[in-house]
């Protein structure tokens, strides 16, 4: 039986297991080893590396194929595609999808809970700091590969979460505001993370101005 191509085995994967108008660079790139390691990791080969023949252009190169075959489009945020059915998502779960570790926060969190009925001009999303981001993106790739993928390091930066940043992202005006206090486990178990409720009344006696008060 003929395998199928690895451009094909991406779009039915993307269009049948994505959960948002969004994908990420880093989430395709490690679809993509997941493949090559399905396909061509030979598995006699236990702690040295093996030869699974892909370099970091592969990655660009099925990534083009797809844009090319109408599966993802490019945007003006780096790293981030959008699919085709883009307009059934809203934007907090496009976000979301695109930056997993953080949580929708302030009054973005407000009106997610229905506390304020004032419509956000900007989406609030607070992450953990830089260091601490990296560690945990660090540790889902280790969980996710054996260590002998962890040790080739040219793909290796392709598999890892990128930090988000304030700014637009496709339509939406983004306002990352990192934390040293982030608290992953409070989050677990929603399909988007918002800021538990007990917390986000602190947050608005603390910060009014980014809930929507002065």
């Amino acid at each position: 039986m003929k395998k199928l191509s690895i451009p094909t085995i991406l779009s039915n994967w993307i269009l049948s297991e994505t959960k948002s108008g969004v994908i990420t660079h880093n989430t395709i790139c490690r679809q993509i080893l997941k493949i090559y390691i399905e396909r061509f990791l030979d598995e006699s080969i236990t702690k040295k590396k093996s030869p699974l023949n892909l370099e970091k252009s592969h990655f660009y190169y099925y990534i083009n194929k797809l844009i090319d075959n109408g599966v993802l489009s490019n945007t003006s945020t780096r790293h981030i595609y959008t699919l085709p059915n883009i307009n059934q998502f809203s934007e907090i779960q496009n976000v979301y999808s695109a930056y997993k570790y953080g949580y929708i926060s302030y009054i973005s969190a407000m009106y997610w809970y229905g506390i304020t009925d004032r419509i956000p001009k900007t989406l609030y999303l607070t992450v953990p700091e830089l260091k601490q981001w990296k560690k945990m993106s660090l540790e889902d790739v280790k969980n996710e590969y054996s260590q002998e993928m962890v040790e080739y390091e040219e793909l290796f930066n392709n598999l890892l979460d990128e930090y988000p940043k304030s700014g637009k992202f496709l339509k939406t005006d983004l306002y990352i505001r990192s934390t040293k206090n982030y608290l992953p486990s409070d989050m677990k178990g929603n399909e988007v993370k918002v800021r538990e409720i007990g917390q986000l009344f602190i947050d608005m006696l603390n910060t009014p101005s980014l809930c929507g008060g002065v």
